[in-house]
C-alpha cells in the first residue's frame, strides 16, 4: 500500500469532521487498542490538551519548549491544513509518507468489516500512538479532537492536563451552556495528576474546581499560579516576562498575535509545574493561525472558527498591520453559530466575499451573504470556490489595504493548498 493509498483508505471510514455524528463511547475504541496491545498504556510522559479556542497553538508551545530541552517530542493535533501527515509529528516533522503507509497497512486487517465503526480520528490517533512508540520519544503531546469525555485521546492516563479556554462550540454535540461544555472538556481529568488552565468564565472555572477536586488533582490557574508582565507585540511576534513560583523568565514567541502571549505563557505553567525550566518557544511552528501570505495588500490566512476565536483574530489584525480597507474572505461550517460570529464581523470590514471550504459541512454562501445584509458592510459578493473567493478580495481591496480569510480551518487549508500552486506556477 502506498501513500495514496493509504489516504485513500483512511478517508472510507466514518469522519466525523465531514458528516454529523460523535461517538456514544470509548468502549469500542479500547477494545480496537487491546488488538494492537494498548500501545495507549505504553506511552511516556504524555500531556493532554482540551478546550475550545488556541489548542494547536498550546501544543505548538509545549513541543518547542520541550525540544529546546533536548527531548525527543511527539505530537498529535487536528484538523490538518494542507497534508494530512500534519497531525502526526515528531519536533514538528511530519510523519513520513511511507511510515504512514505501513501504520495504515498495519491497522487495516484489524478494521475487516468494521470500517462503519472505527472512525478517522480512531484510526489516525491509534497511529499516532505506534508511530511515537515505534520512535521511542521523550514526550506526547495529545490535542483533543472535539469536546474530551468521548474523544479518542481520552483513553490514555496522562501525566497533566492542559485546558485552553473554553467558550460555546459545536453546541449541538457538547451542550448548550458553558456549563454543559466545561463538563464534557473537563471530563478528560481522571487522575490525580497536576491540571493547568487557562482563565476561565466563572462557571466554568467551578466545573474544573470540582472534576480537579474529585481526582485530587492539582490545578493551577494561569491567572491565579503566575505573573505576565512586561508584553511586547509586533509582526516578527512577541516577547514578555513570566514568573511561576519565583522563578521567572524572559520568553520570546514566533507566533503573531497578542493572544499567543497567553497560549505560551498557558504552556509555560505547565511546563513548570512538570519540572521542566530553562525552555524556549523560538522553535515552535504552526500554520493557519494568522499567517501572512503577502504584502501590499496584506493577505492572512486564520483558521478562527466561533466567535470567541473571531473576536481575537480581528483583534490582533487592528493591533499588528497596517491597513485601511479590511476585505474578509469568510466561510464557515454548517454547524457555526453564524450570528454570532458576523456580530464580531459587523462593521470591521468594508467587504464580505461569502464561500464554503471542500467540506460537506461548510455553509451555503448564500446564507453567509444574506445574513451579513442585517450587518454594516457596504459590498457583499459570494463564490462558492475559495480560490475565486480570495481573487475577487485581492482585485477588491489596494496594495494599502488587508484581504483576511478565515472561518474554518479546513478553508484556511483550500486557500493555502491554492496559494502554494499560485506561487509555484
Amino acid at each position: 500500500m502506498d501513500f495514496k493509498g493509504a489516504k485513500r483508505f483512511l478517508e472510507s471510514l466514518i469522519d466525523y469532521e465531514k458528516k454529523p455524528g460523535y461517538p456514544r463511547s470509548l468502549e469500542g475504541f479500547r477494545e480496537f487498542l487491546a488488538e494492537f496491545d494498548n500501545p495507549h498504556e505504553k506511552l511516556p510522559p504524555t500531556i493532554l490538551i482540551v478546550g475550545t479556542k488556541g489548542k494547536g497553538s498550546t501544543a505548538a508551545f509545549l513541543t518547542a519548549g520541550l525540544m529546546s530541552k533536548g527531548f525527543k517530542v511527539g505530537t498529535y493535533t487536528s484538523p490538518h491544513l494542507v497534508d494530512i501527515r500534519e497531525r502526526i509529528t515528531i519536533n514538528f516533522e511530519k510523519i513520513p509518507e511511507e511510515k504512514f503507509a505501513a501504520l495504515v497497512q498495519r491497522i487495516a486487517p484489524a478494521l475487516g468489516d468494521r470500517r462503519g465503526i472505527r472512525t478517522f480520528f480512531e484510526s489516525l490517533t491509534l497511529m499516532a500512538f505506534l508511530h511515537f512508540l515505534d520512535e521511542k520519544v521523550d514526550y506526547v503531546i495529545l490535542e483533543a479532537g472535539l469536546g474530551g469525555r468521548l474523544d479518542a485521546t481520552n483513553v490514555v492516563d496522562q501525566s497533566a492536563t492542559v485546558i485552553t479556554p473554553i467558550d460555546y462550540d459545536h453546541t449541538e454535540i457538547l451542550g448548550n451552556t458553558l456549563m454543559e461544555i466545561a463538563r464534557e472538556k473537563s471530563a478528560v481529568i481522571k487522575s490525580g495528576n497536576p491540571v493547568f488552565s487557562a482563565p476561565q468564565e466563572p462557571e466554568v472555572s467551578e466545573v474544573i474546581k470540582k472534576r480537579a477536586g474529585k481526582f485530587d488533582a492539582p490545578l493551577y490557574f494561569l491567572n491565579g499560579s503566575a505573573r505576565i508582565w512586561g508584553d511586547k507585540v509586533s509582526l516578527t511576534g512577541s516577547e514578555y516576562s513570566f514568573a511561576f513560583k519565583g522563578s521567572e523568565r524572559k520568553l520570546m514567541v514566533p507566533l503573531l498575535g497578542r493572544y499567543q502571549i497567553h497560549n505560551s505563557a498557558l504552556a509555560a505553567l505547565a511546563l513548570e509545574g512538570i519540572g521542566i525550566d530553562d525552555f524556549g518557544f523560538e522553535s515552535a511552528v504552526l500554520r493557519g493561525r494568522l499567517e501572512v501570505l503577502d504584502e501590499n495588500p496584506f493577505v492572512v490566512v486564520d483558521g478562527a472558527h466561533n466567535p470567541f476565536s473571531m473576536r481575537v483574530a480581528f483583534d490582533s489584525l487592528e493591533e499588528l498591520f497596517p491597513f485601511e480597507k479590511l476585505f474578509l474572505v469568510l466561510g464557515i461550517s454548517s454547524n457555526k453559530d453564524l450570528r454570532r460570529i458576523m456580530d464580531v464581523v459587523d462593521s470591521r470590514a468594508c467587504a464580505l466575499i461569502a464561500t464554503r471550504a471542500r467540506n460537506p459541512r461548510a455553509m451555503d454562501p448564500w446564507l453567509i451573504a444574506e445574513t451579513a445584509e442585517d450587518y454594516r458592510i457596504s459590498k457583499i459578493r459570494v463564490s462558492s470556490e475559495p480560490e475565486k473567493a480570495l481573487e475577487i478580495a485581492l482585485k477588491m481591496a489596494s496594495p494599502r489595504d488587508l484581504v483576511f480569510v478565515t472561518g474554518s480551518f479546513y478553508l484556511a487549508g483550500d486557500i493555502l493548498k491554492y496559494w502554494e500552486s499560485r506561487q509555484a506556477s
